[in-house]
């Protein structure tokens, strides 16, 4: 399958920007951030201009059927995982992450005008780990969001969370609020990659509780749990071993994430050989389809087969088929 012009243009551009972070040194993750540290930024908008901006595009495109989605992110984690390639901040002091929260309502009131009378189909909370939040802060968030904004009445409102950092509490606050989606990041319920992962705080016990919970106090559209594969001690048998424990709990789909390794994670474990670990995570790929096959078919689980799939998918699915349109 052939690349299309604006994808190889983004290659290239990624390459760049790897082979420059690489000659200045980095030693660390490169993260979208780093960006700033290469190119000097020169134009800034005041936020009626911004307002202003979002004003035309809503004027241009409210008579198209699409989905609008308001995301919501909750950039804070307890510690960074090992893998991780996304910017955020790892949560050591409370007035930190309240201030954060005061700023984010402070961004939604400034736009309450701007979307008035415009309804959204989708409401997204990521992270990070949106679950780092108390039940206090979620139900202060929650009135603050549906204060500003409005949401149709079959409106798609899923939480992303971490299943250690969730409790009976916050999920009750989530079902005074409507979300009808949660979505766990499990990545692995292998101990020793979990370890090298940098999360062994991370059991199958709590994991289980946390759906079960979920299911109690919800009224569920699904049940979505990610897994990882890719990630350094792992195997297509570990990584099949932890579809099956998930499987066992007849979650509505499990979304396996080839991993993208930041330069640190190259340097630390593929001795900076990034043409090794794609040659270690495609063998892993097919070897993991080829056992996949029956055990997804026994569960009851659709795919698509990696050969029908395209570059740009960032993660592969396996859904219930009593769900697959």
């Amino acid at each position: 399958m052939t690349h299309s012009k604006p994808l190889d243009k983004e290659i290239k551009l990624r390459k760049l920007f790897t082979d420059m972070a690489k000659k200045n040194g980095s030693g660390e993750a490169v993260f979208y951030s780093d960006l700033f540290h290469f190119f000097d930024i020169k134009k800034t908008f005041d936020l009626d201009t911004v307002k202003n901006l979002w004003g035309d595009h809503l004027a241009q495109t409210r008579h198209l059927e699409q989905d609008r989605c308001l995301h919501v992110d909750i950039p804070f984690c307890r510690q960074r995982c090992e893998y991780c390639g996304i910017s955020k901040w790892i949560d050591r002091h409370k007035a930190e992450l309240e201030h954060y929260l005061k700023f984010v309502t402070r961004e939604m009131r400034s736009f309450r005008d701007v979307f008035e009378g415009v309804p959204f189909q989708v409401l997204h909370f990521g992270g990070g780990s949106s679950d780092i939040l108390t039940e206090s802060d979620l139900r202060t968030l929650f009135t603050d969001i549906h204060y500003n904004f409005t949401f149709t009445e079959n409106a798609l409102k899923t939480f992303e969370c971490n299943p250690s950092d969730f409790s009976y509490q916050k999920v009750a606050a989530l079902a005074d609020f409507g979300i009808n989606r949660v979505s766990f990041g499990v990545q692995s319920l292998d101990t020793q990659v979990l370890q090298h992962a940098n999360r062994a705080y991370q059991n199958d016990e709590k994991i289980k509780q946390s759906i079960e919970d979920s299911r109690k106090l919800l009224n569920l559209e699904s049940v979505s749990t990610d897994l990882m594969i890719g990630l350094w001690n792992d195997t297509p048998q570990t990584v099949l071993e932890s579809f099956i424990k998930l499987a066992d709990l007849n979650v509505d789909s499990i979304l396996i994430y080839p991993l993208v390794p930041t330069l640190y994670y190259l340097k630390t474990y593929f001795q900076n050989d990034k043409e090794l670990f794609d040659r270690t995570l495609a063998e892993k790929l097919r070897n993991f389809e080829a056992l996949i096959v029956p055990v997804a078919e026994q569960y009851g689980y659709g795919f698509v087969p990696l050969e029908h799939s395209t570059p740009e998918a960032a993660s592969w699915d396996f859904v219930l088929k009593r769900h697959l349109q």
